[in-house]
């Protein structure tokens, strides 16, 4: 079993930022400005063991997705979904009606399942009301 936590900002933020480094982040991602006032959904299994990450933060009229980590171990299940859907359901309740994610290529299908449009290099964008809840978890 697993256990999702939510957090705002740097409050519980040392095992998010240990999770980061091991599921291998490059250094200027591990940590940033943003991390202050984001908010963070952290999922572990119920011993405490880090499984995946993910944050969301406001910029202007948009939320920003970003810093999706799994770790290598659980990158073949479908932890990134479970991160993914829950910044998104979370992203209903907030004013903001854009949201733009901004990921790695190995999550490109991923995003692009949940109707997201490829916007930039590695940047996808949706508004609130066009996102598709039905995407198939094939795990």
């Amino acid at each position: 079993m697993f256990k999702a936590v939510w957090s705002i900002g740097r409050d519980g933020f040392d095992r998010i930022e240990a999770l980061r480094r091991a599921a291998g982040a490059c250094p200027q991602c591990i940590s940033d400005g943003k991390d202050a006032y984001a908010g963070h959904v952290y999922v572990c299994e119920e011993t405490g063991e880090p499984i995946a990450a993910g944050r969301m933060y406001p910029d202007g009229d948009a939320l920003i997705i970003d810093r999706i980590a799994v770790m290598p171990q659980y990158d073949a299940m479908p932890y990134a979904e479970l991160v993914l859907r829950m910044l998104l359901f979370k992203a209903q309740e907030l004013p903001q009606n854009n949201i733009r994610i901004n990921c790695e290529e190995k999550r490109f299908a991923l995003v692009r399942r949940f109707g997201f449009a490829q916007s930039d290099a590695h940047t996808f964008t949706c508004s609130r009301n066009a996102i598709v809840w039905d995407s198939e978890c094939r795990h």
